[in-house]
């Protein structure tokens, strides 16, 4: 990783954090989030995933009112670091612990490589 793309990353980082933090106070059985990136193909490889306890809280999300504010608010704060993405639905993913649990017995790391 090229110094200037570990400085973005890090900026990514900071920015995702304080999502994170409102997301967990909606109290809608938000988990985490994580991101995934290949600087060669930035921004369009940029991917945000966000972690839902259960299936049932994920699809209730994504119904919600909420997804929208959140999609908003990325894009947002992705544009404050210069950072423009035409079509936010692409570069962010729901996805759910038991999911994961059922298909990858909770290796988070084999289940994000198919996002």
């Amino acid at each position: 990783m090229r110094k200037t793309d570990k400085k973005l990353d890090n900026q990514i980082r900071e920015t995702l954090t304080e999502l994170c933090d409102e997301l967990l106070d909606l109290q809608v059985q938000f988990q985490w989030l994580t991101h995934l990136v290949d600087y060669d193909r930035f921004p369009q490889s940029l991917k945000v995933v966000c972690i839902f306890e259960s299936e049932q809280a994920q699809q209730a999300f994504a119904q919600s009112p909420h997804l929208a504010s959140l999609q908003n608010n990325l894009k947002a704060r992705l544009k404050a670091l210069n950072i423009a993405l035409k079509d936010v639905n692409k570069h962010l993913f729901l996805d759910n612990e038991e999911a994961c649990e059922r298909t990858h017995q909770g290796k988070w790391a084999e289940r994000l490589r198919q996002h």
